[in-house]
C-alpha cells in the first residue's frame, strides 16, 4: 500500500486568510473582557469581544485594545450575532438587525473610544479607513476631524 504525501505539492499549498501581520496580543483580549460591564451595542452584559476592524482579510485587524469591544453574545447570538448578520430579538423583545446593532456599536466608539477611531484610520489609512467606519458602522467623521 502506498503511503500518502504528508502535505500537498507547493503549488497546491493553501494559505490561512487570517495570516498575515496582525499583532496578536492575547493580553490585550484578557484586558478588553474586563474593561467594561456592558455591551456597547444594548447595555446588556458583556459576554464576548468583538474586533471592531475584523481579523479576516482584507482588513486584517490586530488584537490590540483599541480594535475590541465588548458585546453581548457569541458571534452567533446577541448583538454579537446581529453584527455577524444574525437577526436577535433582546430581553425586552426588541429585534436587532445587522445595520442597527452596527450603528450603535459606531455611536458608542464615536462617542467614548477616540482610539478606535484612530486605530481604524491609521491600520486602514485614512481614506480606507473613514470609508470602514461609514460603510461597516454608520459613523461619519466630520471632514476638519482631528485626533482627540
Amino acid at each position: 500500500m502506498a503511503s500518502l504525501p504528508l502535505a500537498p505539492p507547493e503549488d497546491r499549498q493553501v494559505t490561512d486568510p487570517k495570516q498575515g501581520p496582525r499583532v496578536k496580543d492575547r493580553d490585550a483580549l484578557t484586558r478588553a473582557r474586563h474593561a467594561g460591564d456592558e455591551c456597547v451595542a444594548c447595555g446588556r452584559p458583556p459576554s464576548n469581544v468583538h474586533h471592531f476592524v475584523p481579523k479576516a482579510a482584507p482588513w486584517l485587524g490586530d488584537d490590540v485594545d483599541a480594535n475590541l469591544v465588548l458585546l453581548c453574545g457569541t458571534g452567533t447570538v446577541g448583538c454579537h450575532g446581529a453584527l455577524h448578520g444574525s437577526p436577535y430579538t433582546d430581553h425586552a423583545g426588541q429585534r436587532w438587525t445587522m445595520a442597527e446593532t452596527a450603528a450603535a456599536v459606531g455611536r458608542h466608539v464615536a462617542a467614548h473610544r477616540p482610539d478606535t477611531v484612530e486605530y481604524t484610520l491609521t491600520h486602514l489609512g485614512w481614506s480606507a479607513g473613514r470609508e470602514f467606519l461609514r460603510r461597516h458602522y454608520s459613523l461619519v467623521l466630520p471632514d476638519d476631524y482631528a485626533a482627540a
